[in-house]
């Protein structure tokens, strides 16, 4: 995994070998969720859900790191 992002307990990744539509995976407070680019659509991969402000918060972290997630996510897939 390649990290993106990591401060004040949230960690972006970015997996070389994952597959699908660009995205990445956010860990916070014991959740992991999955947003996809260009839409922001989320995907909750852990048993515990965040809460709706806990991801909006993290939607606008991933909206800002966006380019280096994209560029990130094209290294490792090509699209």
């Amino acid at each position: 995994m390649v990290s993106i992002y990591s401060y004040g307990g949230i960690q972006i990744y970015v997996y070389p070998n994952d597959h699908g539509d660009p995205h990445c995976h956010v860990y916070f407070d014991e959740c992991e969720i999955k947003i996809f680019l260009p839409s922001y659509r989320v995907q909750i991969l852990s048993e515990r859900s965040p809460s709706i402000s806990d991801i909006s918060k993290v939607i606008e972290l991933v909206k800002q790191e966006r380019n280096a997630i994209g560029k990130t996510w094209r290294k490792y897939h090509g699209n």
